[in-house]
């Protein structure tokens, strides 16, 4: 996966960190959605679009790579370039090259 340096490892802990369960992450990024702007609101609409894709078959590492894309963006003072750069590797990853914001 190729995760931006500066994200790593951040990203790294969140993924072998405690799960949520998915409707947790839904509702959490909604309500971060409501009062964001600008890119902030567009990379956050493009996680949740990643947590609308997930269903019960979906692989254990996609929905972890997934749940820690949702973790990211919550997290204070986001640098929304960098989380954009790491929601495009998460898509990639889980192979969901539509909801990538630039294509590969």
């Amino acid at each position: 996966m190729n995760v931006p340096d500066a994200a790593r490892d951040e990203f790294e802990t969140l993924v072998t960190g405690h799960l949520e369960r998915t409707t947790v992450h839904k509702k959490q990024v909604r309500a971060a959605l409501a009062s964001a702007k600008g890119e902030g609101a567009e990379v956050l609409s493009g996680v949740l679009a990643q947590l609308n894709r997930l269903e019960r078959k979906t692989s254990p590492l996609y929905v972890r790579l997934v749940h820690a894309l949702a973790a990211y963006v919550l997290l204070p003072d986001r640098d929304w370039g960098l989380t954009r750069e790491l929601h495009d590797a998460v898509a990639h990853s889980t192979k969901r090259f539509e909801l990538m914001f630039e294509v590969a």
